[in-house]
């Protein structure tokens, strides 16, 4: 089972790539400022990335299975605690003057993965586009 999310978000491919590889600037949006994110990323094919929120106690980590900056990235996804990974993709594309991104986190179990996990990458996509206009290249 899987979720795939589709937007299109005015800013160039370049500084969407850096809000996803950049452990600074993925710190400042992924999660709400509340939750204290710290972020380590290590964006080549095998390197691996962790988000962690010690307040709200979840982390996830990964590893880096394709990293493109001219296309996108494919890594893996395991929530601490858990024995499930599962994977997610992003396909960034030139859209006019902005950009395209398409997400896909496939090897979900059931239903309810799949709505926790949409309702996830929704709430984290939905704050981008203000870090996307306070980090205008």
């Amino acid at each position: 089972m899987d979720v795939s999310i589709t937007r299109h978000l005015e800013a160039p491919r370049r500084s969407v790539w850096a809000a996803f590889t950049d452990p600074e600037r993925l710190r400042s949006w992924f999660w709400p400022p509340s939750f204290g994110t710290l972020c380590a990323v290590e964006a080549r094919v095998g390197g691996g990335y962790s988000i962690r929120s010690e307040s709200a106690g979840i982390a996830v980590t990964g590893r880096f299975e394709s990293v493109s900056p001219e296309h996108g990235l494919v890594a893996t996804w395991r929530w601490d605690g858990d024995e499930q990974e599962s994977r997610f993709s992003l396909d960034l594309e030139e859209e006019g003057e902005g950009t395209r991104l398409a997400l896909l986190h496939d090897g979900l179990t059931d239903e309810q993965e799949v709505e926790s996990h949409r309702a996830g990458w929704e709430s984290c996509l939905d704050r981008l586009p203000a870090h996307l206009a306070r980090h205008a290249e």
